[in-house]
């Protein structure tokens, strides 16, 4: 696996979205610009920091997020050290999206708090 860490169990049947991977679905459709910038922000990274993981001038990062102007393949490196760091990229009828997975360190955090906000209940 590629160092996220996966959610147990199906997804939900109901679901009208389609998660698209593109390291297991390299048809999946094309990231543009602003899903780079958005992706970017969620991982808190600078583009000399983005430019640096795909091995790419930085200009090259630039001038895709300001113009949607690059090369497949760059483009397909680009999403792929995203999707290696979590990010998941998402596609339905109303439009494109990103989601960020949780760190192992997070997803452990958050199992440990779960138990302790269970006997929790709101009073009036």
């Amino acid at each position: 696996m590629s160092g996220a860490l996966s959610r147990p169990g199906p997804p939900c049947a109901a679901s009208a979205f389609r998660f698209v991977d593109h390291q297991a679905d390299p048809r999946g459709s094309p990231m543009n610009s602003e899903q780079c910038r958005v992706a970017r922000a969620m991982l808190g990274w600078s583009i000399k920091q983005l430019s640096r993981e795909v091995r790419v001038a930085q200009r090259t990062i630039s001038e895709f997020e300001m113009n949607g102007q690059a090369r497949p393949e760059t483009l397909s490196r680009i999403r792929s050290i995203f999707v290696t760091n979590g990010i998941e990229f998402i596609e339905d009828d109303d439009g494109v999206g990103l989601k960020r997975r949780y760190t192992f360190d997070e997803y452990i955090f958050r199992q440990q708090l779960a138990p302790q906000h269970a006997g929790l209940s709101i009073q009036n």
